[in-house]
């Protein structure tokens, strides 16, 4: 049975990832994005999933809430992005992009973090992102951990060696906040 090898048994002997890359990556971005939104400092991008299909997944709206404070807070920039997230722009600073300018702002150095539940709009990551982002993927139902199948993200189609934090479980602001608070004082150490 497939499941039971470790996520990479199917690629040991695969000899086409450069080949890989060059055709999964071939896209344009948008290249002032940066003007486009006048960024000039770090950033981060908030997936919001409110789908009716798979709603397990869904983000929870007040933890939501919660963490772009602590990042507005902090000082970032905060982006949002996803289907029916638009209402988030009246209620909170926060600037909602389509799924164009989404990914040319995680190929941005300012682009720091990138936060998704185990959605589809998260893969985007791994094809314009940058080895200097962060994304943190709630896992509600801790699918990578239990099927273990590259189809959840596995490190197989990071494309752009962004740095991942897989979080199981229910969405917790205090755990995502210590994540968080990790990820700031191991850069300040640096």
């Amino acid at each position: 049975m497939f499941y039971q090898y470790p996520i990479n048994w199917i690629f040991l002997n695969y000899n086409y990832e450069n080949v890989d890359v060059d055709l999964v990556c071939n896209f344009d971005l948008c290249t002032d994005i940066e003007t486009k939104y006048d960024i000039r400092s770090n950033f981060m991008i908030f997936c919001v999933r409110l789908r009716d299909h798979g709603s397990y997944r869904n983000a929870n709206i007040d933890v939501t809430r919660q963490l772009i404070n602590l990042f507005l807070n902090d000082g970032f920039k905060v982006f949002i992005v996803g289907y029916g997230s638009e209402f988030l722009e009246n209620e909170l600073d926060v600037t909602y992009v389509d799924l164009c300018d989404y990914a040319s702002l995680l190929n941005s150095e300012y682009c720091k973090f990138c936060i998704s539940t185990l959605s589809g709009i998260i893969h985007l990551a791994n094809f314009c992102g940058h080895d200097n982002l962060y994304a943190f993927i709630l896992d509600h139902a801790a699918e990578r951990r239990q099927n273990n199948h590259p189809i959840y993200m596995g490190d197989n189609i990071n494309y752009k060696n962004i740095k991942t934090k897989f979080i199981p479980g229910a969405e917790n602001y205090e755990i995502i906040k210590q994540f968080y608070s990790n990820f700031i004082t191991n850069e300040r150490a640096v």
